[in-house]
């Protein structure tokens, strides 16, 4: 069992930036090093393995689609077979007797050196394979819902909405700008031109349809109007008190992400004739749940309604700590399925929501909310003087 350290840092102009992890790796194992789909982090990027470079110069496009590191890997080396090489080495023992008859002994000892084969370890490399979901496609969520096209993606999961990248192939990596919006069964998704997907998949049925407005013109009658001259008496002329608003800003931070993959570990068996035994070890992969956090919170149209509100709901995010979460779910499983446009508030803390359950303009402090002040209206009434 041995502890290794994975390093990413961001090199980009001005950007100091590092991300750093431990793991422990007791047999072969392959780790893909990732940058989150909704970073907009640019690079270069390099990859260090315990302090050592791995990966120098990475680009955007190449963290996205994530390197692989592998860990205790060795590399299959082919080894030549010494030739089994019989030597036999003749000793010769004169012995003389007194009676002069020579006596020859000879004695012959063959020698046989026999050298094992080492036999080259066979990786067997399992093929990975692709579902297809053919989809409605648009530039807008109303179109992709309304199918006016169809196209075929593909996913690595067979489940469609628990994809975060679909591809135009069934092998291979994306040729093709995907940027768009597709839907199947009632969900619609939003790509971006590498295939990741952006805001979640939300439901059909809660996007708002755009209603056309209808303008009235009114028709103008030119009236003969007899006009007394009028003479305004005390003229009250309104003063305006601009309010100033504080609008606080929110900096997301990039995180690469780092993924284990396992790999199937051939066990060889090496013996001392030709024949080649491979035996392959399959390993399981071990899905984790994922848990989400509920969050009893005041609702309202408005910050200020948010905060002062007595309306409450429970919403349910990825992070235990309520202003770490970048989106927000209606239930405890599966994906956003009611429009959650509007502010939610908790422990003096409030967020702007979009439909899709994403935040917006991050979170601030109800106390930076201004108090909502009625404004009086004054009424300048005209005094008519006949002419």
């Amino acid at each position: 069992m041995s502890v290794y350290s994975i390093l990413v840092t961001n090199n980009a102009p001005g950007c100091v930036n590092e991300i750093e992890q431990q793991i422990t790796v007791t047999e072969c194992t392959s780790y893909i090093v990732s940058l989150a789909s909704n970073s907009n982090a640019l690079g270069p990027f390099n990859v260090y393995l315990n302090n050592v470079a791995y990966y120098l110069g990475l680009t955007r496009d190449e963290m996205l689609n994530g390197v692989v590191i592998p860990i205790l890997c060795a590399t299959s080396t082919p080894t030549q077979t010494p030739t089994i090489t019989n030597t036999s080495t003749s000793t010769v023992t004169p012995t003389q007797t007194p009676t002069n008859t020579k006596t020859q002994t000879p004695t012959v000892t063959p020698t046989n050196t026999v050298t094992p084969t080492n036999t080259p370890t066979v990786t067997n490399t399992p093929t990975k394979t692709r579902f297809s979901f053919v989809v409605s496609t648009g530039t807008t969520y109303n179109q992709a819902c309304n199918e006016l096209s169809s196209i075929t993606i593909y996913g690595d999961v067979a489940t469609f909405d628990e994809n975060t990248f679909f591809y135009d192939s069934l092998s291979g990596p994306v040729t093709t700008n995907m940027a768009g919006y597709y839907s199947i069964s009632g969900q619609v998704v939003q790509l971006l031109l590498t295939g990741y997907e952006t805001g979640g998949f939300i439901l059909c049925s809660i996007i708002t349809t755009p209603t056309p407005t209808n303008t009235v013109t009114p028709s103008v009658t030119p009236t003969n109007t007899v006009t007394p001259s009028v003479t305004p008496t005390n003229t009250v002329t309104p003063s305006v008190t601009p309010t100033n608003t504080v609008t606080p800003t929110k900096t997301p931070t990039n995180t690469p992400t780092v993924t284990k993959t396992p790999t199937n570990t051939p066990t060889p068996t090496v013996t001392p004739t030709k024949t080649v035994t491979p035996t392959v070890t399959t390993t399981p992969t071990i899905t984790p749940t994922k848990n989400r956090f509920p969050f009893l919170v005041s609702t309202g149209t408005t910050a200020y309604n948010s905060c002062n509100g007595i309306n409450t709901i429970t919403i349910y995010g990825d992070n235990s700590t309520f202003d770490e979460n970048v989106l927000f779910y209606d239930s405890l499983l599966g994906p956003v399925t009611t429009n959650m446009a509007g502010y939610y508030s908790i422990s003096g803390q409030v967020v702007e929501l979009l439909l899709t359950g994403y935040e917006t303009g991050g979170f601030f402090l109800c106390s930076l909310i201004p108090t909502n002040t009625p404004t009086p209206t004054v009424t300048s009434t005209p005094t008519n003087t006949p002419s």
